[in-house]
């Protein structure tokens, strides 16, 4: 859940993006040597490139703060109004709705901002680490929406994963079936998490949405911290990923009145990722446990 003075802090940033909804604008970009090629493609990332690479990430960031620039990540449904300027990364959603693409996005690779309708979805970053990363996820989260009553697990173990995301975009809100379906999601996911020969993004990612839906859709927070656990355990260390499932596992802790976990999850977030600094995870965290130390 997200604390009062961070809803304002992001609804702020939204109010930035409905601007950039109305007229795309660029910003300029600054080379930078990070590289998600192979965590994503399933091999683990070494500790040491990962930091050298976000700490030449986070001084890129602080030369270039004084411009007050953001990252860009705009999800259409149609086709992307031309080439898009420096700072800005367009990307074309086939399948789904680039609203639910950009949700599932958020869920992995928190934005600072986001806003938009079903057909175009934009998200903003305050790095470019953030901002390349959330963008190559984007066509693997374009899977077709499952609405068929009654869907069942597929047999090939291959296709949980896609499975689960597909029956999630196709649940409706209120709908009678619901949370049953939402049931189906968790337990698709939490079996693509524990396919030991899918890729190591995609069990991370099966375990964070997971997380998510049972700590906000079904308030099981002893579950969802189970899942964040098994996520973080297919992380390279010291990476944006591994600090991702670190702050949902505090959240879930403060959920559970259980601060003095969530202090600690979030001191360590604080002294082991200074590399991320900037980023919107980081920032978060660093707001949160203030809170947390003042008793909020």
């Amino acid at each position: 859940m997200i604390l009062s003075n961070e809803m304002r802090h992001f609804c702020k940033l939204t109010a930035v993006l409905g601007v950039v909804l109305i007229s795309v604008s660029g910003c300029q970009s600054r080379s930078n040597s990070y590289d998600n090629r192979a965590w994503q493609s399933g091999r683990s990332a070494s500790p040491a490139s990962s930091n050298v690479r976000a700490e030449q990430e986070a001084g890129d960031a602080l030369a270039a703060a004084d411009h007050a620039k953001f990252y860009q990540l705009i999800l259409f449904t149609v086709r992307a109004p031309g080439e898009a300027p420096d700072g800005i990364r367009y990307s074309v959603i086939s399948k789904a709705s680039a609203k639910r693409v950009g949700e599932m996005l958020t869920v992995l690779y928190m934005p600072s901002g986001a806003s938009g309708v079903a057909e175009r979805w934009a998200l903003i970053y305050p790095t470019r680490t953030e901002w390349e990363t959330a963008g190559s996820w984007a066509r693997a989260m374009d899977i077709a929406p499952i609405t068929a009553a009654n869907a069942v697990m597929p047999e090939d173990t291959a296709k949980y994963f896609e499975f689960g995301i597909g029956l999630l975009y196709g649940t409706v809100p209120g709908d009678p079936e619901e949370r049953d379906r939402l049931r189906l999601v968790v337990s698709a996911l939490d079996s693509a998490g524990q396919h030991l020969t899918a890729p190591r993004p995609q069990r991370w990612a099966a375990g964070l949405i997971a997380g998510n839906l049972l700590m906000n859709r079904f308030f099981d927070y002893a579950a969802a911290i189970e899942r964040y656990e098994q996520a973080e355990a297919v992380t390279p260390p010291g990476s944006l990923e591994q600090l991702m499932t670190y702050y949902q596992r505090a959240q879930a802790h403060i959920q559970l009145g259980e601060p003095d976990a969530a202090k600690s999850l979030l001191s360590q977030s604080l002294s082991e990722f200074d590399a991320f600094r900037n980023s919107e995870v980081f920032l978060r965290a660093r707001r949160v446990l203030s809170e947390l130390e003042l008793g909020g």
